[in-house]
């Protein structure tokens, strides 16, 4: 056996049963992704019969310098003891844990983060990304997600739900080993050695245990692994898992040797930890030869910004997609924002300057006739592009051609010109569905952030009469043409959004409320074929304010309907969507309900009433959110309440 490093950073253990191949693919992809050098790692194994035993031989025979540890029936070599045993070998301040059927298929600086000084969590989930937001063990919604804050490579998030709510997790979780150690001695004491018998009750007795410790939780801010469910012969889960595939086929790739295609894997966004499509390469490494890249068209309205123009074309030429161009449309700036933009050599930047000040809508409809790029983006001159916004986004829509238009999730930054992190991170719905679910209530796209084929520049055209929210309705007729236009979001953080006082949204807000209101409202009455009061759209977007009481009571049943109405028009007939779409949906009557409630107890409390008894499990929780929402207001002050970000927004 090879020896460990005296003084290792980080220690793997990766538990395995009657996967060879599995473990093949994990330990390969580890290496080929988190740069893991391989002699740090342990993998504690069992095979139920001679088949699977020689499979093993032949991968620990490929990987000499990991090592192996064999679990079986007697107590020495128990897994439990095996466990102990693997953890004393090492005094690495960190321990990833992982399991066969996981694998890693886009790069991450593990070692680099381990040894930066923030953020200080305690536990990593490599698992976990902002796009998860199903659990296909458990056939739930993980919505909304938790609370993000960006810290550049990791963000760290509050407890959520499912396995945003799992800080004790075994199947690829960095901890701190102090925490390892801490975690295994609970457990031996309420359940003695009998409680690290196998992977399952490692876990969850573990998770009995969390709350005796206090968890800072780290994931990551884009997919790099996932967990392949494809058989169930190593139980780590109590629930049944996704799919089943023949475990002596899965053997049969160890020779000749077959790869998952992570290729693949990066291109495709998965909602869920627990995945079950199994992609290989093609046999003997044959590859389609890679077509040169599509041009990429980025139109960057500008109107004196020239204390931030600089760091918004820095971040597209530090670009990892490196065929684009950028026509920086500058709408007659008085500061020096023409001569910092001239001053930029590189040929893919090109300047156009309006004879006259145009304004925003006309600005961009302007740059959109003048693009040349099969793929178009969007960006504002104070924004930061993170390096891999177009090549995520451009991968993303060549392997998704039933999508037309896709944004992200962005970090909020402030004025000042340094990168500012760490940063609250808003995250959009993730599915076509769901965005459309959504745009009812607001605007569900970051503006800056989207990209889309060229084929829609023939109907993606800005209303140039409106003052602002010239995107939100454009969506919304983007949405309801015929046939529409299918938009989501990744929910990778892929821009950095600037807020300041000069911001177009900071200064017009109240004018893009209004302006939002009657496009939602024209858009929903289109939509139903039926007129609709105003006032009655408005109280379901969340945009009244909690002094029009009279409002508030007269339309909340009205509203309640027009809910039932919208929710009709979403035409999808994936499970996990519509359980998604149903619970914003109920969570929405809720408020809508507690409102009428608190401003008219007498007729509003039977709305209230009526909720409570169809949703008996939410209801507490939605009256302690609402409750403490509706005590924050100093006096003398209007609240706003704002349902836009209920499903995955802070």
């Amino acid at each position: 056996m090879m020896m460990a490093p005296e003084h290792p950073l980080l220690q793997v253990i990766c538990f395995s049963m009657d996967r060879p191949w599995q473990v093949s693919e994990y330990l390969r992809t580890l290496h080929a992704f988190l740069r893991v050098d391989l002699s740090v790692v342990w993998i504690l194994f069992k095979a139920s019969d001679a088949t699977f035993r020689e499979g093993y031989t032949k991968v620990i025979e490929a990987y000499p310098q990991v090592h192996w540890t064999e679990e079986s029936q007697t107590e020495e070599h128990s897994f439990g003891h095996g466990l102990l045993s693997i953890l004393d070998a090492s005094t690495s301040e960190f321990v990833l844990f992982g399991v066969d059927d996981a694998f890693f298929f886009d790069s991450f600086p593990l070692l680099e983060v381990l040894t930066s000084p923030l953020p200080q969590w305690n536990v990593l989930h490599l698992t976990l990304n902002p796009n998860i937001w199903y659990s296909e063990t458990q056939q739930v919604p993980l919505l909304p997600l938790p609370s993000m804050i960006h810290h550049g490579d990791v963000l760290t998030f509050d407890s959520g739900r499912g396995e945003w709510n799992y800080p004790w997790e075994v199947s690829g979780s960095v901890f701190r080993r102090p925490r390892v150690v801490d975690m295994l001695d609970a457990i031996r004491l309420h359940h003695g050695m009998v409680g690290l018998s196998q992977p399952n009750r490692l876990e969850n007795n573990g998770v009995k245990l969390v709350t005796s410790f206090h968890w800072v939780q780290a994931c990551m801010t884009k997919p790099i692994m996932h967990v392949m469910a494809i058989n169930q012969v190593q139980q780590l889960y109590d629930n049944p898992l996704l799919a089943q595939h023949e475990t002596l086929h899965l053997l049969s790739y160890l020779a000749p040797p077959r790869h998952l295609d992570t290729t693949w894997y990066r291109a495709t966004v998965f909602r869920s930890v627990h995945i079950g499509t199994l992609v290989l390469q093609e046999e003997g490494h044959a590859r389609h030869e890679t077509p040169s890249p599509p041009l990429v068209t980025i139109v960057l309205p500008a109107f004196n910004e020239s204390k931030f123009i600089g760091a918004a074309l820095e971040s597209l030429l530090a670009q990892t997609y490196r065929r684009f161009e950028v026509l920086v449309v500058d709408d007659c700036s008085t500061d020096e924002t023409v001569a910092l933009v001239r001053a930029y050599k590189d040929p893919r930047i090109r300047l156009l300057q309006n004879p006259t000040n145009l304004g925003v809508a006309r600005t961009l409809n302007r740059g959109l006739a003048l693009a040349q790029g099969a793929f178009v983006a969007r960006m504002d001159g104070d924004d930061v592009a993170l390096p891999e916004r177009l090549a995520m986004q451009v991968a993303f829509l060549q392997s998704h051609p039933d999508i037309d238009l896709v944004g992200s999730a962005i970090g909020l930054i402030g004025p000042e010109l340094a990168t500012s992190r760490p940063c609250k991170v808003v995250v959009y719905p993730t599915t076509a569905s769901t965005t459309r679910w959504q745009m009812w209530m607001g605007s569900m796209l970051a503006h800056p952030t989207v990209l889309f084929r060229r084929e829609l520049l023939i109907t993606f055209t800005y209303d140039e009469t409106l003052g602002s929210g010239e995107d939100y309705d454009l969506w919304l007729r983007l949405l309801h043409r015929t046939p529409p236009v299918r938009m989501l979001s990744l929910g990778t953080p892929l821009l950095l959004h600037r807020k300041h006082g000069a911001n177009a949204s900071t200064r017009k807000r109240d004018q893009q409320r209004r302006e939002a209101n009657a496009s939602a409202h024209g858009a929903i009455q289109a939509c139903l074929g039926r007129p609709v009061p105003l006032d009655v759209v408005t109280l379901v977007r969340g945009q009244v304010d909690d002094d029009t009481s009279p409002s508030i009571v007269k339309h909340a049943a009205d509203a309640i309907q027009l809910l039932v109405d919208l929710k009709h028009t979403v035409e999808t007939t994936d499970a996990g969507e519509l359980a998604a779409i149903e619970a914003d949906a109920m969570a929405r009557h809720g408020e809508l309900a507690f409102r009428a409630m608190v401003h008219n107890p007498t007729t509003g409390v039977l709305l209230w009433q009526k909720w409570v008894t169809q949703n008996p499990t939410e209801s507490r929780m939605v009256f302690e959110r609402l409750t403490n929402q509706h005590a924050q207001p100093a006096k003398g002050t209007t609240q706003v309440v704002t349902t836009e970000a209920r499903m995955g927004q802070p």
